[in-house]
């Protein structure tokens, strides 16, 4: 503090006056760059002129915006995540200190308060490319179109009226983050949230943000940019200068060698690990595959002006943002769900009369593996506030299906990440098509239509189960139904359904062969059988009476 300064206190010190106690402010800024899709919504939906379905615009839901239009990170999410990570996820934090960091809810006559930390809204800062090669890219909105469907459990294709669509960020965009606070205990506070910010970077489990982060989106890269500091002395030099501007310019970084000590105090902070099965996974097809990216009605209608030679296929592969062909997460999900079901249902072992019966078949569904695709049959949502994460009284609401590969409300302890082609020289082909007349037997007029696909591809990717947030048989549902993936007996994407694509012909699974994990999984097994026959004899004591109904 300066001699004037000083001057004015004392003269108010020996006047009676208390002086209000000074606390410099803080500020930590970066960048959260998108690894994966990343998907926030504003609970709103529009329409697109150029794209429509079976002549109608589809809804779409809208990702939140700031003021410019653009994508943003809303702080009520940031302040949401890193204080999870900071109650669950980090090492060495006191109860006093978090409460006074992120503020207290009141409970009954007791009032809470706010906390020290204060967050900003993180605006989109790093734009992706004009020819950015994913599905109906938006250079303006900075945004694409993800298209999702179900599948239907009986006849394994895509189930009706149940596609949706999202406005989704893609990866590589850029978001400016910025926090500030008047810390009480400044020397221990800004390490512990150095730590948060550094949990993004976990190469195993990352903090993630948005929906659906069990299909591997939400995955961002924290990289920081300073460490900055408002004090005393700063003020006074903002205050003398004449173009002082904003008090924002005021901030100061902390030296190199200051930085250096934050950092190393953060890493006493170092997250919890918590348990889990890693599975690095390649996929060998056998023939074509592709996953579709589908046109928009204004690239057809562009499509149709061109000769045959010229146009676009109406299915092609599914390209992530470098241009490269992908099996999305989430296909690969909904398959290996679905095959999960189904070993559930055999495994009660129902002769043909049960399974005709509506009565048990709702047993069935809410016990074992509900329906998602339809709405009558599906798990209810589980809400906010009815359950602390991991209690096992709320999931076990849950079908068995539901209870390991998520649900509304409870997420999967299954992540799965997008699977990337391995690099090599693969044949790429198109083959023509033509809809059969279903009354005439013949070609159906104005039906042609093809399809471009890449032969014999290898996929790799990864599969992690949560040991923390998963059931005792969930490891034995998942190896059986990676045994029957490395056998051959799961097809993926377009066409697999009556057209001969996405057959994978084997699966190579890291540590598949390990004696420790053998073990272990034989153990699971053997609780999801105790499982399966706890479930069997309360079905049979619960069945309705009477002769069974055909559905």
């Amino acid at each position: 503090m300066n001699e004037k300064a000083e001057t004015i206190v004392q003269d108010k010190v020996d006047k009676g006056h208390t002086p209000w106690p000074f606390r410099p402010r803080w500020r930590i800024r970066g960048c959260l760059v998108a690894e994966t899709p990343l998907f926030i919504g504003s609970g709103d939906n529009s329409e697109r002129d150029d794209f429509v379905v079976d002549g109608k615009p589809v809804e779409i839901a809208d990702c939140l915006r700031d003021h410019r239009g653009l994508p943003v990170i809303p702080a009520t999410s940031l302040r949401g995540i890193l204080r999870d990570v900071l109650r669950q996820g980090l090492q060495g934090i006191e109860v006093e200190q978090f409460k006074r960091l992120f503020g207290e809810d009141s409970e009954q006559e007791d009032s809470g308060h706010g906390g020290e930390v204060e967050f900003l809204d993180a605006p989109l800062s790093l734009r992706r490319p004009e020819n950015t090669p994913l599905p109906h890219w938006d250079d303006n909105k900075q945004t694409w179109l993800e298209i999702i469907n179900s599948i239907d459990r009986e006849r394994g294709a895509a189930a009706e009226n149940h596609l949706a669509h999202a406005e989704t960020v893609a990866p590589g965009t850029g978001f400016d983050f910025c926090i500030t606070g008047q810390f009480t205990e400044a020397k221990t506070d800004i390490p512990l949230l150095l730590a948060a910010l550094e949990a993004f970077n976990d190469p195993d489990a990352p903090v993630t943000l948005g929906a659906d982060t069990i299909s591997g989106k939400g995955r961002m890269r924290w990289e920081l940019a300073s460490v900055e500091k408002f004090d005393q002395q700063a003020v006074l030099d903002w205050l003398e200068q004449t173009d002082r501007g904003h008090a924002d310019n005021a901030f100061q970084p902390v030296t190199d060698a200051k930085l250096q000590q934050l950092l190393e105090q953060a890493e006493k902070h170092s997250p919890k690990k918590n348990e889990a099965h890693i599975f690095d996974i390649h996929l060998h097809f056998d023939g074509p595959f592709l996953v579709n990216n589908p046109l928009t009605a204004a690239q057809v209608k562009r499509e149709k002006k061109l000769p045959q030679e010229q146009r676009t296929p109406d299915a092609k592969p599914r390209t992530d943002v470098m241009g490269r062909v992908i099996l999305p997460a989430k296909s690969l999900r909904g398959v290996l769900r679905g095959h999960g079901e189904r070993i559930l249902r055999t495994l009660l072992d129902l002769d043909q009369d049960a399974w005709r019966n509506t009565g048990l078949m709702g047993k069935i569904e809410e016990l074992i593996a509900c329906r998602p695709e339809i709405h009558d049959h599906a798990c209810k949502p589980l809400r906010d506030g009815e359950k602390p994460e991991g209690d096992g009284e709320q999931e076990a609401k849950l079908c068995l299906a539901c209870q390991l590969f998520g649900a509304p409300g409870w997420r999967s302890p299954v992540a799965i990440d997008d699977f990337t082609l391995v690099e090599d020289e693969y044949e790429i082909q198109t083959q023509e098509m033509l809809a059969v007349d279903r009354f005439t037997g013949g070609g159906k007029d104005s039906a042609k239509y093809n399809a471009r696909a890449i032969i014999s591809p290898v996929f790799r990717g990864r599969i992690r189960l949560d040991q923390g947030r998963s059931q005792q048989w969930s490891l034995g549902l998942l190896s059986l139904v990676l045994r029957d993936l490395m056998d051959g007996e799961l097809r993926f994407g377009w066409g697999a359904a009556g057209k001969g694509y996405g057959h994978c012909k084997t699966a190579q699974i890291g540590k598949w062969e390990e004696q420790d994990f053998q073990k272990e999984a034989q153990e699971s097994w053997r609780n999801l059988i105790e499982k399966i026959g706890e479930i069997k004899a309360e079905i049979g004591n619960d069945q309705p009476t009477g002769a069974a109904q055909t559905r």
